[in-house]
């Protein structure tokens, strides 16, 4: 399958990337990349601290379906909170990282979690927070077996060749 798909609401950032070779016969590489976020910017009336919350959920599932198959992913999710005027910054993040390779085979990993960030503000200052989330799938097929055999043979039958002399 190969696509790629980012969404955003007012309660949730969302993406999904799929990256697929099934059926090739040579060495090929498909990427695929979805980035949502959400995003903006406020005036503080008064003076205080701001502490703001979201949950998050990354899921990567990554599948091969055959030996010479290699599938890796990366996600990540963000959030942030600045203080404009003082250029303070609170931020978190989380990474998932995973691959499978040969087939059939899977690999999943998840991170769930709460993100919360926290600033001193004053009245009039300008506030930023954002949260986005970022996903990235590789999927390649490579030579079987066999074909990196016969290319080492060709390689080592060229070296000798050469230290002989006779090519």
């Amino acid at each position: 399958m190969h696509g790629q798909q980012a969404w955003t609401n007012d309660t949730e950032v969302g993406q999904e990337a799929y990256a697929g070779t099934t059926g090739q016969q040579v060495p090929f590489w498909a990427e695929s990349e979805a980035d949502a976020g959400r995003s903006g910017e406020f005036i503080v009336a008064g003076d205080g601290t701001f502490t703001a919350s979201i949950d998050f959920n990354l899921e990567q599932i990554l599948n091969t379906e055959t030996m010479c198959d290699l599938a890796i992913g990366f996600s990540k999710a963000s959030f942030l909170l600045e203080n404009k005027t003082t250029s303070t910054i609170d931020d978190d993040y989380a990474i998932v990282f995973s691959d499978a390779f040969g087939g059939p085979s899977s690999n999943m990993q998840m991170c769930i979690d709460t993100f919360t960030v926290s600033l001193d503000f004053s009245d009039g200052d300008i506030g930023y927070i954002g949260a986005d989330a970022l996903s990235d799938a590789y999927v390649g097929s490579i030579p079987a077996p066999g074909a990196i055999v016969l290319g080492s043979i060709g390689v080592g039958l060229v070296g000798w060749m050469r230290r002989r002399r006779t090519l």
